[in-house]
């Protein structure tokens, strides 16, 4: 299979966000609140920082201590969400286990229109009508390599393993909106997917998906992530599919910089309509 590289198509994506900030004049400000310090968060804020910056654009780290309560939580949503400079808000996920049973409480409390992740449940329930706000960066950015790499998708076959509010869920209904036939299998089984013209595959194991699982053609994007032995893997396995025709999105170098390049999008999105009412 031939390897798609998401960190190519994010930095075009990126370059274009920048001059179009310089032309219009416009530096979005994106905040982001991150509860504890949990060093993959950590990792992943710092990512979205220097994104942020690759735009012009500037971010407002809000970092609390872990044993914050859920009131006090909505408190600095809700202080966000009146802070005319900020454009855009994202609560950084997971939460610490106390506060998980309000998980969706805190993303419905960012205003629609700073939800620039798309994880409010209004966003996301206003999906199935085709007119949410914004829609999950995940979704988005496997939807920018379907739109690259699927020439028609009129009776083109979908298969999609998981079951993620922030992925598989938003992303098949933007899929049947378009004309394919979607599957949508909570675990991974290669007998469901021989007829597959595109596969995504979040749920699963490392290195599950083989060669002779696939047919010739398809699109494979890899949406999992996994650490072994210091090593980054995803569902597929490269070196099984390599002889395989077709096309991957493969873990590293794939969904992830496409996801923050996703983010930067409506964060720009978020700025220009900040500063039309």
């Amino acid at each position: 299979m031939e390897l798609i590289s998401g960190t190519k198509i994010a930095e075009d994506i990126k370059n274009a966000l920048g001059e179009q900030n310089l032309d219009k004049g416009i530096c979005p400000n994106l905040a982001v609140i991150l509860v504890g310090d949990n060093k993959e968060s950590m990792i992943y804020v710092g990512l979205k920082e220097n994104a942020a910056r690759s735009i012009s654009g500037t971010t407002s780290i809000i970092q609390l201590p872990a044993h914050i309560t859920k009131e006090e939580l909505l408190a600095v949503i809700s202080t966000a969400n009146n802070e005319q400079d900020i454009d855009g808000i994202i609560i950084q996920l997971p939460l610490p286990d106390h506060l998980a049973p309000w998980q969706d409480e805190f993303l419905e409390a960012v205003k629609e229109e700073k939800d620039v992740d798309g994880f409010n449940p209004s966003n996301r329930g206003k999906l199935i009508g085709g007119k949410p706000r914004y829609v999950s960066c995940a979704a988005l950015a496997c939807t920018e390599i379907i739109d690259r790499y699927v020439q028609s998708d009129k009776g083109k076959n979908a298969v999609l393993v998981g079951d993620s509010f922030d992925l598989i869920l938003p992303l098949s209904l933007i899929l049947i909106k378009q004309g394919f036939n979607v599957q949508v299998i909570s675990e991974y089984k290669p007998e469901w997917i021989q007829n597959a013209d595109i596969l995504v595959v979040e749920k699963g194991s490392p290195k599950i998906v083989k060669g002779e699982h696939l047919r010739d053609g398809m699109l494979v994007i890899d949406a999992g992530f996994y650490w072994d032995s210091g090593k980054t893997h995803g569902n597929v396995d490269k070196d099984s599919v390599s002889k395989i025709s077709g096309h991957l999105l493969p873990v590293p170098g794939g969904m992830g910089p496409l996801l923050i390049a996703k983010l930067m999008e409506n964060v720009c999105q978020a700025a220009i309509y900040n500063r039309s009412i």
